[in-house]
């Protein structure tokens, strides 16, 4: 269901939204896609490094972690996903969307800018802007507690 359909004012598909990390327009730096495309052609080429994914001083172990898991994601699936990331596109839509809906960000997000957040909050009918200090675009791996009480804290409020 879009997005926009699913909290449309008088709609009962959802209370509300939590958005992580999210924008919408999602554009990629070309040498991201270029790295992935590498990677997922015949031969492959070097996986993309996701540390600038994370903000500076991530611990050593959840860096080590998101790599291992990356590790068993299809270099085709990576390179879709980035090029989906790419193709975003949602920004006509926002004031269809009428349903409460938290924005949650990290204050390092280089991926997804605090700027962007801002836009994104600002146009959204309902919406309530959260930014965590220090924290970059892989906030559930880089504080899960925090995303967990601010969700929990904000559905509560609706």
């Amino acid at each position: 269901m879009c997005l926009e359909r699913a909290c449309q004012a008088g709609g009962d598909a959802c209370a509300g939204l939590v958005l992580v990390g999210s924008a919408a327009r999602l554009r990629v730096a070309p040498p991201v896609l270029a790295t992935a495309a590498a990677a997922a052609s015949p031969g492959g080429g070097p996986a993309l490094p996701m540390d600038f994914a994370f903000a500076p001083g991530t611990a050593p172990e959840v860096l080590a972690r998101y790599q291992a898991t990356c590790q068993e994601v299809p270099a085709g699936s990576v390179l879709a996903d980035w090029q989906a990331c790419d193709a975003f596109d949602r920004r006509a839509a926002l004031a269809a969307v009428t349903c409460p809906v938290l924005v949650l960000h990290g204050s390092d997000d280089l991926l997804t800018p605090p700027k962007h957040q801002g836009s994104l909050a600002g146009t959204l009918p309902q919406a309530r802007r959260v930014e965590v200090e220090g924290a970059g675009h892989m906030l559930p791996w880089e504080r899960p507690e925090r995303v967990g009480a601010e969700a929990v804290d904000w559905v509560g409020q609706l």
